[in-house]
């Protein structure tokens, strides 16, 4: 069902990118433990990898766009004078997002 939603929903869908990552996240891509990879997905070293300067971000959140490069990639971690700053409230300009593993990895 998610690979199926996610196909229905996504603005930059890609039919090999959302079926590939949703096998491997289920564990049946044959990139588990001990072949080459885990299944877990880290978001700092996909930021560092993907998006180090924060071009995507900012092409496709346009609520981020003055928030500094060091903070883009977790918003939720600024200060409310830094908000101030950037004129982003966070839970009103920009969701709070749910405690959760790969978050604090950011």
């Amino acid at each position: 069902i998610g690979a199926e939603l996610f196909e229905c929903l996504l603005v930059d869908y890609d039919v090999c990118a959302n079926w590939g990552n949703w096998m491997r996240a289920a564990g049946v891509s044959g990139q588990g433990f001990g072949n080459g990879g885990s299944r877990w997905f880290d978001l700092a070293e996909e930021r560092n990898r993907f998006d180090a300067r924060g071009e995507y971000v900012r092409l496709w959140l346009p609520e981020l766009q003055q928030v500094p490069l060091e903070r883009l990639h977790a918003p939720w971690t600024m200060t409310r004078e830094e908000q101030d700053a950037t004129k982003l409230r966070l839970g009103a300009d920009y969701p709070i997002p749910p405690s959760t593993p790969s978050k604090l990895t950011l």
